[in-house]
């Protein structure tokens, strides 16, 4: 196996941070190699070192748009290809919840109103009757 990364450093000067893919093919022509392998690509084959330049290609390619979006994404939808954790039922009682919490809230302000020209005696005779809007709110946020 040849230690392209070894090679590249003992050889820093020359190269700098040259892309390690560059560094092989200067080394195959240098090193002679090209006379014992019929092209580049099987000699970094036969030599192990593939894997090494494609892994250095992977690092300095910036990331795409799209691979920026499903980065920033990732933890918010669901990605594309990916079954969703929650069914269209789920999103269904959600919501059918919510509206249930806002006719609750609408409820509780028709009963302040009224408390404001009534003298609080809306409010007071309603909760004599059972009405109770805290008790309503905290049954429909459990889950």
């Amino acid at each position: 196996m040849f230690d392209i990364l070894g090679y590249q450093k003992a050889n820093k000067d020359y190269y700098g941070d040259m892309p390690l893919d560059e560094v092989a093919k200067d080394a195959f022509t240098v090193g002679g190699y090209d006379k014992e392998f019929p092209d580049y690509d099987s000699w970094k084959k036969a030599k192990g070192i593939e894997p090494i330049i494609q892994e250095d290609i992977k690092r300095r390619t910036p990331p795409s748009f799209m691979d920026k979006l499903r980065s920033a994404t990732s933890g918010v939808a669901p990605g594309i290809g990916e079954t969703p954790t929650r069914s269209l039922l789920d999103y269904g009682k959600d919501t059918a919840i919510d509206v249930a919490k806002g006719v609750v809230g609408l409820g509780e302000s028709a009963v302040g109103l009224a408390d404001i020209f009534s003298g609080n005696i809306t409010g007071k005779g309603l909760s004599e009757v059972g009405y109770d809007p805290a008790k309503t709110r905290d049954i429909l946020s459990y889950r």
